[in-house]
């Protein structure tokens, strides 16, 4: 509700003026008013329809109810709901807990029922690194061409799952392997023809 205020027809005095709402220049016999603690000049209609002054700071400036932000369920790539990678019940995508069967998420983010990889560390880079080296190294590139083409095929599975700077390492270091046996076992039928 508007403050109480007094209305008057606009005299010279306030002729010309602006009304601080409606920014407009004020006309002699217009109905007008000062806000009660300002002193600021506005058209009584601007007044009433704005239900208070425009004037910063001023005391009698409406109060403004911030709107509450709306609030949206959360949702992972467009979806709101997901898997329990436990039981496989639906339940909630910001749910940390599964309310079917009590199972605890590391975090809201879906993830597939899978067993845990094996942990791709020391062991999946030391031997692409073995490979490597053994394959771009002559003398023992036949014994790493063996020994990690038989690792490759029996491991495909962890050769996927490697860094892919480890995985680079380990095919070049087979291609290399491949490659300089081929050329030693080219030189060495050539060397033996020739003697």
């Amino acid at each position: 509700m508007a403050p109480e205020w007094r209305c008057e027809l606009a005299g010279p005095a306030e002729a010309g003026k602006r009304c601080g709402i409606c920014q407009t220049a004020i006309g002699v016999g217009e109905s007008v008013g000062r806000c009660p603690r300002c002193e600021a000049t506005f058209h009584d209609e601007c007044w009433k329809e704005t239900c208070g002054c425009a004037s910063y700071g001023c005391e009698l400036m409406p109060k403004t109810a911030k709107a509450a932000d709306p609030v949206a369920p959360q949702t992972f790539w467009g979806q709101e709901e997901k898997q329990c990678s436990a039981c496989g019940k639906t339940i909630k995508v910001a749910a940390l807990r599964c309310r079917h069967c009590g199972a605890v998420f590391e975090s809201s983010t879906p993830v597939e029922h899978q067993a845990p990889a094996p942990p791709n560390g020391p062991v999946s880079g030391g031997v692409a690194w073995a490979i490597f080296a053994g394959g771009v190294f002559p003398p023992t590139a036949p014994v790493a061409l063996m020994a990690g083409g038989l690792w490759a095929l029996a491991r495909t599975d962890e050769l996927r799952r490697m860094k892919p700077t480890q995985r680079v390492m380990a095919v070049l270091g087979l291609v290399a392997a491949g490659v300089t046996s081929v050329v030693l076992l080219v030189a060495g039928l050539l060397l033996a023809a020739t003697h």
